[in-house]
């Protein structure tokens, strides 16, 4: 039921369904997977991580599941001590990948350690990356250049982050650094 009301343009209603039911499927990936499409399409922060986190429960050693749900975890800037512990895991499991690689920059930064997270985007090509994951390492960068007081460079990252492809959290947190850095530069041009 839940499947069709999504294809006919009814998500919420969808996730009302899903999340009535959502005792009765706890061990099927694929209903979490439909709970985490439903959930991406109405914006639900709360599904999309409740979604992420029983896919990667389903799938403990499934790389792409725990990546996901740690840039959950992430967007929503919660469980900071089990995001190192898992993006150190994912690094040492996938060899360095991208996705590993932003996440983890990305936890370093949440923990104000900027000259790490800044030497693990050091060989990473942005322009081989998909788009929603190149707004990740550009919402990296923009806090890496923020942190580090290079304004300049921080708004050239900002410029290039396309909203929609952020997680809700991301967003919020995207939109705070440039309000901040649009502050600072009106104060500075104001003298």
């Amino acid at each position: 039921i839940a499947s069709n009301l999504l294809e006919w343009g009814f998500p919420e209603e969808a996730r009302d369904v899903l999340i009535n039911v959502k005792e009765l499927y706890r061990e099927k990936r694929v209903f979490w997977e439909l709970l985490l499409e439903t959930a991406n399409q109405i914006g639900s922060a709360r599904d999309i991580l409740l979604a992420s986190e029983n896919i990667y429960r389903l799938r403990p050693n499934d790389i792409d599941a725990k990546n996901h749900f740690v840039a959950l975890l992430l967007s929503q800037r919660i469980r900071l001590e089990e995001v190192i512990s898992l993006t150190f895991q994912v690094m040492n499991q996938d060899d360095g990948s991208a996705p590993g690689k932003i996440n983890h920059a990305r936890a370093l930064l949440l923990h104000e350690q900027v000259d790490e997270a800044t030497s693990l985007r050091d060989g990473m090509n942005e322009k081989s990356l998909p788009k929603p994951l190149k707004q990740g390492y550009y919402l990296a960068r923009l806090e890496i250049e923020f942190l580090s007081g290079r304004l300049d460079e921080a708004m050239a990252f900002s410029n290039r982050i396309e909203e929609e492809f952020l997680l809700p959290g991301d967003r919020d947190r995207f939109r705070e650094i440039r309000r901040e850095i649009e502050m600072i530069d009106s104060t500075l041009g104001g003298n």
